[in-house]
């Protein structure tokens, strides 16, 4: 019984392009891996695979950018707070720290689907502040500092971003809406035949992606 990847490396030997034509984007680095078994077993005489590069990869490329590593992207996102908070009501690299991974998921999310930016802070900020309307006034002080917090949120995002990009690096989420803004000239430039397989359950800039290609 044929595997899906069986199916998808016959189809790839049939089509007749030359396989140094060909550029494979899969959903991770390990489907290359199989994938590229699979095709071994179709082919009957030696010769060098196709490119078959993960999404992840493949962005990376498109927007000229590397994926920040995790523990250095805590860093810079702290010295980016310092850079745009008040000293004086600015959390500790502690209290941040409890923060810091739900912000960062939020801003991820926000790029990778290409939400506009000003709109998504605005309705943050605008959800928070009716959250918070009808909270006991006793704690109006709390409530306050909660408020100017998420009024740092666009401030925060652009000098992370602009930290990152000073040294070639993103967050995947930036990647991807970096990637989607180069497109078109990748696609002016490239000569190769491109396959994507394996994916499901699209965001919004991988799906630009495969609908322009």
């Amino acid at each position: 019984m044929k595997t899906f990847l069986d199916e998808i490396a016959e189809e790839i030997v049939n089509s007749k392009h030359p396989f140094e034509s060909l550029k494979v984007v899969v959903p991770s680095r390990r489907a290359s891996l199989f994938l590229k078994n699979a095709l071994a077993s179709q082919i009957q005489k030696p010769a060098f695979a196709p490119e078959i590069i993960s999404i992840e990869n493949f962005v990376e490329e498109l927007s000229t950018l590397k994926k920040v590593a995790p523990v250095d992207l805590i860093f810079e996102f702290y010295a980016s707070y310092q850079e745009v908070s008040d000293a004086k009501q600015r959390d500790s690299f502690d209290q941040f720290l409890g923060w810091a991974s739900v912000i960062l998921s939020d801003f991820n999310e926000m790029d990778a689907h290409l939400v506009d930016i000003k709109t998504f802070f605005d309705f943050q900020f605008s959800l928070q502040e009716m959250t918070q309307w009808t909270k006991n006034e006793n704690h109006s002080n709390i409530i306050q500092n909660h408020l100017e917090f998420w009024r740092l949120m666009p401030a925060l995002y652009k000098a992370l971003n602009q930290r990152l990009q000073q040294k070639q690096q993103a967050t995947l989420g930036l990647i991807f809406r970096e990637a989607v803004a180069n497109l078109e000239f990748y696609l002016d430039q490239t000569n190769k035949h491109h396959y994507f397989v394996g994916f499901n359950a699209l965001n919004e800039s991988e799906a630009q992606i495969v609908q322009e290609f």
